[in-house]
């Protein structure tokens, strides 16, 4: 496991400087604030000194009141700066932590929904709102917004926001020209240090976690920066966490000293901590204690494999990788666990290890996931995937996810939590920082990389598999790491395969006996041009028709030019023809076109709609952890690594423009009769005829 350990740059003048171990902040007690005049239009400001930082104890006001981010940078008084979110994390953590700061901070008064502080230091912030990009004046008694010094990237940048509903202060991003009040903080503070918008900044304070009621032990992690130079220098950040939120301690803190070079004005400043205690899982009380923050799961194991029976609850904080609360309460993050970006899903600054690094968002192109991706889980335990969840549903049967549903808590579709998996409806954070879904919907990460993948459930029987927006946030069910890669079902009978020659063109064809019908195992090849009825080779290269076969029309599939048959004579797009219940279509002779009772009975005899997907999916073909089991040697694949594949049938859906066709599809393992408008391409998959 990687430890991070804090790094403070001190942008001092070559000099030595002891801390103490800790810091005592001056309450305030109704005494009067010290003042400093600005020079610039003699504007008196009040100030007020917390722990080690003095802070504007009123909003700037230099000509204006609101500041886009360009104009805050510069608008400080001389000796004062824009606070970047080292410092304003400083001052968070010496207040009380994040979930506390708002209670602490805030103006006593003012705060329409009647949630006011009580600005116990003398900070005053007052919901003064902001101006949005159209400088229209928003949330006046409601917010109280604050640029940080931090760039998120070319168009938008950090702030922390106070809010009339909570005692939490957030970390949000907004648009460079929206226009944000402006507190400033004296120099003589600590630099941020350089990196990219998804790496660990370097901070200027120690995240620590606060001591829960069942005194859960505490870990750090360290992480190591390299300069651009030979002489490297370890960079240390130091992150605690409790299972509930990031937030202060006053049982521990560090002695920290810094040295100087001649060849750097910069010093760092590293702190010691006790080793972290390690993870361990206990399978005869069926617990696992994360050794990060001491928290203790419940698991369960299905199909031989151990899952966590309760939602993730670490806390994670960088940037635009966050973890939440619902509704930012964390009587919430106690009921259903914490809520995860992508981003911090995939722990994508690296913090524990180098699985998924730079997986998060708007860092895709950069993403090159692991096999097994730990992120935010505990070590020895990893963030599923696509498959490893199919797995799990193929155990319970498919559409039975009532099973994995916990007895109450779904507002009218209560499960029967057969497997102890205890699945609660903890609902999402959506990317306009609200709150929705509780009770309703329960959402869970992959690993999947490819337009960041979530499994949802909600008050049916029913799962799906959506691709996502990274930035929403959802709970994360880690799984024990296993030696057995091959746990996936396996044939429990003789699979009867034979071959097929064509004697139009030669071609050789594998076919499998399934039931008491006999499939082609792979796609027709055979060439057809007949004016509209027209086949094609996939992405127009020879060699893929090779590997996948042709695609045709469906007036192709059903030789509407009746070169070999008159079954599908006139068969065509916006033409209406009453094709024969078993159409020959471009088939081998002995072979015919499947129509939809054809594809019904395959259903039927794979295991049903529910199952037969995964079933009669290939072992291999298929994108991001979607393939199937193949059982019956159907091996059906989509084309050049697609998401489905559609093979044609006699049957006609609309009589003009549309028709029948088995499909399959990367994110369910049921298949389905579906329709295909009739000049799409799809591939042919011939069934024998009954004698």
């Amino acid at each position: 496991m990687k430890q991070i350990l804090p790094i403070l740059s001190l942008g001092l003048a070559a000099s030595f400087i002891a801390c103490s171990e800790s810091t005592t902040s001056v309450e305030n007690n109704n005494e009067p604030l010290e003042s400093f005049t600005d020079s610039r239009d003699n504007r008196e400001y009040k100030k007020v000194t917390i722990g080690e930082q003095t802070w504007m104890a009123e909003n700037l006001y230099f000509e204006k009141y609101f500041y886009t981010w360009e104009e805050a940078k510069k608008a400080c008084p001389e000796g004062w700066h824009l606070p970047n979110d080292d410092e304003w994390k400083t001052l968070f953590e010496e207040v009380g932590g994040v979930e506390k700061a708002g209670l602490q901070l805030k103006s006593t008064s003012g705060w329409e929904t009647g949630k006011n502080g009580k600005d116990k230091y003398g900070f005053e912030a007052s919901p003064m709102g902001y101006r949005d990009a159209l400088d229209e004046r928003q949330k006046k008694g409601y917010r109280a917004l604050f640029w940080s010094a931090t760039e998120l990237d070319s168009k938008n940048a950090f702030n922390w926001r106070f809010d009339g509903v909570s005692d939490y202060v957030f970390y949000e991003d907004y648009p460079k020209n929206f226009r944000l009040s402006v507190r400033c903080i004296e120099n003589n503070f600590i630099e941020e240090s350089s990196s990219s918008s998804d790496e660990i900044s370097s901070s200027s304070n120690k995240v620590q976690s606060s001591s829960s009621s069942n005194d859960r032990s505490s870990s750090s992690i360290t992480k190591q920066s390299s300069s651009s130079s030979k002489n490297q220098s370890s960079s240390s950040i130091t992150e605690q966490s409790s299972s509930s939120i990031l937030s202060s301690s006053s049982e521990s803190s560090s002695s920290m000293s810094s040295s100087s070079s001649s060849s750097s004005s910069s010093s760092i400043v590293s702190s010691s901590s006790e080793p972290p205690r390690p993870t361990v899982y206990d399978p005869i009380k069926k617990t696992l204690t994360d050794g990060r923050d001491g928290h203790i799961y419940r698991t369960t194991t299905i199909n031989n494999r151990v899952w966590m029976a309760e939602n993730l609850n670490y806390a994670y904080y960088f940037k635009s990788a966050r973890s939440f609360c619902y509704q930012n309460d964390t009587a919430y993050c106690t009921k259903y666990g914490r809520l995860y970006t992508w981003s911090a899903a995939m722990d994508s600054v690296g913090a524990f290890s180098n699985d998924s690094k730079l997986c998060g968002l708007r860092s895709k192109s950069n993403c090159k996931p692991a096999e097994v991706v730990q992120g935010m889980c505990p070590e020895g335990w990893h963030l599923p995937n696509r498959a490893e969840w199919n797995e799990l549903f193929y155990y319970i049967g498919g559409y039975n996810t009532q099973k994995l549903k916990a007895k109450q808590g779904w507002d009218g579709s209560e499960g029967t939590d057969d497997f102890e998996f205890s699945m609660l409806a903890a609902g999402t954070r959506t990317t306009k920082a609200e709150f929705t879904t509780e009770k309703e919907i329960a959402y869970f990460w992959t690993s999947d990389k490819e337009d960041a993948n979530a499994i949802l459930f909600d008050h049916t029987q029913q799962y799906y598999i959506r691709m996502v927006t990274e930035d929403y946030a959802y709970s994360i069910r880690c799984l024990m790491n296993y030696e057995d890669k091959n746990n996936i079902p396996k044939p429990d009978h003789e699979i009867v395969y034979g071959t097929l020659e064509d004697s139009r063109d030669g071609n050789v064809y594998k076919t499998v006996e399934i039931g008491d019908q006999t499939w082609m195992v792979e796609n027709l090849r055979l060439e057809y041009h007949e004016g509209s009825a027209e086949s094609s080779c996939p992405t127009d290269d020879p060699e893929y028709c090779n590997t996948f076969g042709r695609l045709y029309t469906w007036s192709a599939a059903m030789d509407s030019a009746e070169i070999y048959s008159n079954d599908g004579a006139g068969c065509g797009y916006h033409l209406t023809c009453n094709p024969k219940t078993f159409a020959k279509g471009i088939c081998p002779d002995g072979y015919r076109l499947p129509n939809k009772d054809d594809f019904l009975k395959l259903q039927e005899a794979t295991g049903g709609n529910v199952l037969s997907g995964q079933n009669l999916k290939g072992l291999e073909g298929w994108p991001r952890n979607g393939n199937g089991y193949d059982l019956y040697g159907f091996n059906a694949t989509p084309i050049s690594e697609k998401d489905a594949v559609y093979y044609w049938g006699s049957s006609e859906d609309d009589q003009k423009y549309s028709a029948r066709t088995l499909c399959f599809t990367l994110t369910t393992m049921n298949s389905d009769i579906c329709y295909s408008t009739k000049t799409a391409t799809n591939p042919i998959r011939c069934i024998k005829n009954v004698e």
